[in-house]
């Protein structure tokens, strides 16, 4: 104890001389915690971008088109059965079909890359609404981001182009403010993804070399059409588990595999999405976690370097310490004990400092 009051009282009576090697600590922790804090909270948040359509859902119905020439008849056959089975019950407050594909729009030569997204019609499943304009009606109109908007310099009123086979145009009708996605939603109606849909060229034999381009481009698909998911909201949710039961046991009495067509709570997919980017993510972490440890690095070569230059100036100090009947050990350990004082001042300050960092950064992204 009589150590810990020593260094505490050096500390406090000449702190010009730790306040370098306290900035250290600081900034190494405050550089550590912030790659941490940002890495989890980014695949998270990736995650639930990824799967807001499932938001406000209770059930999902999640129907996949594969590469196949009966797949559109299987997949349209289980959704029409699914819709049957949740409309014959009191419980189900609103249900819709959702369905989304990778497309380009351009305005003049400027172009950007968004995730086309129906737009639910129904209060209860939509999870977005436009800070400025309205939502979409009609199958030629469209609702981009803000940041989507200043990419292509658009205002609401705009007419874009939607490229492809054969190219249409679309209104633009209003402007959300979300962000942080890596492909930033367009929405439009069930009715124009449709009419994408039926543009889409004949089955891509590459589907079977590289399956991963085309699940990008088309959720829930094999690439040779867009995929479609039934959203259901209910009027009580703890009753998401009986109502998923009863709906895949329809599918299933109507001889439809679940590879086909299959009956899940909306929560189990949010969740599985959330494990699924962590663990694709895993990278970011990895390299976050060995800049971080860098920083730590620097920064104890730094207070090391600064507590050699301190030692030489406190010889004088230190030798008269010897002098007055104080040991080796005892002179090490007050100067081990002002370095754990120091490690932990700066631990204290720099954990909080680099998660409000990370926040901040996450809040502006």
């Amino acid at each position: 104890m009589r150590g810990l009051a020593s260094a505490w009282r050096e500390l406090r009576l000449r702190p010009s001389r730790y306040i370098s090697s306290l900035a250290a600590v600081v900034l190494a922790v405050a550089f550590l915690a912030a790659t941490q804090t940002a890495a989890v909270t980014e695949s998270q948040a990736l995650a639930k971008r990824e799967v807001l359509f499932a938001s406000q859902a209770d059930v999902v119905v999640e129907t996949h088109l594969w590469h196949s020439e009966s797949a559109r008849t299987q997949r349209d056959q289980a959704l029409a059965l699914a819709e049957s089975s949740l409309a014959t019950r009191p419980d189900v407050l609103a249900v819709e079909r959702f369905s989304q594909v990778y497309a380009r729009v351009s305005l003049g030569d400027r172009s950007a890359g968004v995730m086309l997204a129906s737009s639910p019609q129904s209060p209860a499943l939509r999870w977005y609404a436009p800070s400025s304009g309205r939502l979409p009606v009609a199958s030629d109109e469209i609702v981009l981001t803000q940041h989507t908007a200043q990419e292509l310099a658009a205002q609401v009123g705009d007419r874009l182009t939607l490229q492809g086979t054969p190219t249409r145009t679309l209104t633009l009708v209003g402007l959300t403010a979300q962000r942080g996605f890596a492909d930033p939603p367009g929405y439009v109606t069930f009715a124009s993804i449709l009419q994408v849909d039926a543009a889409f060229p004949p089955p891509d034999l590459r589907i079977l070399v590289n399956p991963d381009k085309f699940r990008s481009t088309t959720p829930g698909s094999s690439g040779d059409g867009v995929g479609i998911w039934l959203l259901a909201r209910l009027k009580d949710p703890s009753q998401a588990i009986p109502v998923t039961v009863a709906t895949q046991q329809a599918l299933t009495d109507g001889g439809f595999l679940k590879i086909v067509a299959q009956a899940r709570s909306a929560a189990e997919v949010r969740d599985e999405a959330v494990r699924a980017l962590a663990s694709g993510t895993d990278w970011l972490a990895a390299v976050l976690g060995g800049s971080g440890l860098v920083a730590l690095l620097v920064g104890a070569l730094l207070i090391a370097n600064t507590f050699a230059i301190l030692m030489a100036q406190r010889r004088r100090q230190l030798a008269l310490l010897r002098v007055v009947g104080a040991t080796r050990g005892q002179v090490l350990r007050r100067n081990l004990t002002e370095a754990l004082l120091l490690g932990l001042a700066g631990s204290a300050l720099g954990v909080p400092l680099g998660v409000a960092a990370a926040a901040l950064v996450a809040a502006t992204l």
